[in-house]
């Protein structure tokens, strides 16, 4: 395969298209859910969005192992991330 401007592997490009395409997933399925609410699920979101977070999850761990990625940022990014700090509802708590 000829140099793409990018400079990717086919299997660092097969690997962010595999995240990629399972991210979009996860707002295919959070877009039903917030649509219909979990207690509608005729359409199974609920299921697709945890099969979906368990494909991104597999597609971090792939490009971990593979060197793409590193998973001590991943990690620390998660532990030292405010976004869900200013979430406004989580108090109250179903």
């Amino acid at each position: 395969m000829d140099n793409h401007h990018n400079n990717l592997t086919p299997a660092e490009a097969e690997r962010l298209a595999f995240l990629i395409r399972t991210c979009s997933y996860i707002l295919s399925s959070a877009g039903g859910i917030l649509i219909n609410g979990y207690a509608d699920d005729r359409h199974g979101e609920r299921v697709t969005l945890e099969h979906s977070c368990g494909s991104v999850r597999a597609a971090m761990i792939a490009m971990c192992n593979a060197g793409d990625l590193d998973k001590e940022t991943i990690h620390n990014a998660a532990l030292h991330n405010p976004g869900f700090d200013r979430l406004n509802h989580q108090d109250d708590q179903k």
